[in-house]
């Protein structure tokens, strides 16, 4: 067993054997986070959040820093679905594939609201047929939620290939309620609009010296114990975090208590702000905390700042002058390989959403060529020329 694995068992131990988990701190920090549908950052449940660990920590005597950042959060300004002119509440976006957030591109799709099938599809959230019901000619999939599907069931809803496919939440005890799932024809009309937003993230954290009289070899050595303050999931919208909320919760109890009773190594205890973008909460505490260490080792002046800064700027040169023209599909090197896999993954979304729209408009295209309307069928052709021209550009 390695050190670092007999110090955290040594913590929660000490933890576990105090009178109750569910000290003042505990309660604070479950308090703050309960009753919202959502922790994403700059939402209400991601403020409160915050403050109730604040709270909690300063109660202590805990000195609180934050660590500020830029992050991204899925935004859902509107979610509709109406069957037969009837509105339909609780629908809800669904989380992105990749980098494509879930979003029917500013208008309406309107067909045949069926269990499965060639228009807009209802299945089972966690269905493993998802390819298959978009390779049948669905516009759109809601996925009705019976409770029975688990976290690796869900993530069947998705890819992390970057292709934004209209895919809403729904709980199956509405569309039971509304008479969704019956035989009678349906026709249903689905509006989303998700959507990437900049926001503000903090992570909150407090180093709690090791006791004094420790030995000196041991004090200098810092263990790090974090948790998570924002939520993701699924349904970006509905994603209380529940886990996430006690693990807090613990850590600041933990917290408080290592606070009254110090061990024989510094405790940096770490709230992280975020984990979008493959951890980005975790990346900049660490990049700080490293930073910090080489800067004790040599120590960084203004000058060599800006020489840091004006060497990024030679690099951002450089790839404008190779992006200029073709130039930057011939040459040699790291940034020219690096741009060239970044207009990849553009061109590959691009080519995704215009044949998704080809798509669309060829099944519109067809039932309007099967009721015989003229004027639809001349529309319909006409964009349809025009998505192969851009198809052809592409």
């Amino acid at each position: 067993m390695s050190s670092a694995t007999r110090i955290l068992l040594a913590l929660l131990l000490a933890l576990a054997t105090s009178m109750t988990a569910e000290g003042d701190a505990y309660r604070t920090v479950m308090q703050a986070m309960q009753d919202h549908p959502h922790r994403q950052p700059g939402s209400p449940g991601y403020l409160a959040a915050q403050a109730g660990v604040e709270a909690a920590l300063r109660s202590a005597g805990l000195t609180v820093n934050r660590q500020r950042y830029q992050t991204l959060a899925v935004h859902s300004p509107e979610a509709r679905l109406s069957v037969d002119g009837r509105e339909i509440p609780g629908l809800l976006a669904m989380a992105p594939n990749g980098a494509a957030p879930s979003t029917t591109w500013g208008r309406d799709l309107e067909g045949p609201l069926v269990w499965l099938g060639d228009s807009i599809a209802l299945i089972r959230l966690g269905s493993p047929h998802l390819p298959t019901v978009f390779s049948q000619g669905a516009i759109a999939v809601i996925a009705l939620d019976d409770g029975s599907a688990d976290q690796w069931q869900t993530s069947r809803m998705f890819t992390e290939a970057v292709v934004s496919s209209p895919r809403a939440y729904l709980p199956q005890a509405v569309a039971e309620q509304h008479g969704l799932l019956g035989p009678q024809p349906k026709r249903g009309v689905l509006r989303l609009r998700s959507l990437w937003t900049d926001a503000d993230a903090t992570t909150l954290w407090t180093l709690i010296p090791a006791a004094p009289g420790s030995d000196p070899a041991r004090a200098r050595q810092v263990v790090v114990l974090s948790a998570e303050l924002a939520t993701s999931g699924a349904v970006p919208d509905r994603a209380p975090g529940g886990r996430q909320a006690a693990n807090a919760a613990l850590l600041a109890e933990l917290a408080t208590r290592l606070a009254a009773a110090p061990v024989d190594r510094s405790v940096l205890v770490a709230f992280l702000g975020s984990h979008c973008a493959a951890q980005d909460g975790a990346r900049h505490l660490y990049w700080a905390i490293n930073r910090s260490q080489q800067i004790i080792k040599e120590k960084e002046t203004l000058a060599a700042r800006l020489g840091w800064i004006r060497s990024r700027l030679a690099v951002c040169e450089r790839q404008l002058t190779l992006l200029q023209d073709d130039g930057v599909f011939s040459a040699s090197g790291d940034e020219a390989f690096q741009l060239r896999n970044q207009l990849r993954r553009i061109v590959t979304g691009r080519a995704n959403e215009l044949n998704y729209r080809k798509r669309e408009v060829n099944l519109r295209l067809s039932e309007a060529e099967k009721t015989g309307s003229a004027d639809a069928v001349a529309q319909l052709t006409a964009a349809q020329a025009a998505l192969k021209a851009e198809v052809a550009i592409v």
